[in-house]
């Protein structure tokens, strides 16, 4: 029982920091992007779109193309789905119980509806129950479109 119970301790020590450590990463994420934000006088949200958004998720995305190269595409659909809605829904509302977020009028106009559009168009290829190098094609070239326009377009419009 004694070897069971430091194993507990033990893991739970490795879990605080592991937690620690992504705290701290994300910390050094933020920053970064901030002063790239700054330095390259981008707006922030273009930053957040992209540098933040890919660095943050490079983990989720590891463990989904893993699991597809093994077969396994309900882990890679219930990774990607479950991530965005808990990003959408649960980080967002924390971090607004935390401080109000003032969205602004761009991200409205344009970055709002490319998600509910990419959102239905991910429903459909989902409702097909089939997604092949096509469909990755094309949601890939999507996100690329997606980000030149903001780079291209952000601060303009609106």
């Amino acid at each position: 029982m004694a070897g069971e119970e430091g194993g507990v301790w033990r893991h739970l020590g490795r879990a605080f920091l592991g937690l620690a450590l992504i705290i701290g990463g994300a910390e050094a994420v933020v920053q970064s992007a901030l002063y790239f934000a700054r330095a390259l006088r981008l707006p922030e949200v273009v930053v957040g779109l992209t540098l933040v958004a890919i660095g943050t998720t490079l983990p989720d995305k590891v463990i989904s193309i893993s699991s597809a190269a093994r077969g396994q595409a309900g882990v890679v659909t219930g990774n990607a789905v479950g991530s965005n809605i808990f990003n959408l829904l649960g980080v967002m509302g924390v971090a607004a119980l935390i401080r109000p977020l003032p969205v602004d009028h761009t991200t409205l106009v344009f970055d709002v509806p490319v998600m509910v559009g990419v959102t239905v168009l991910a429903a459909w290829m989902l409702g097909r129950r089939r997604a092949g190098r096509v469909e990755g094609f094309a949601l890939i070239a999507i996100y690329v479109i997606y980000l030149v326009v903001n780079l291209a377009f952000k601060g303009r419009v609106g």
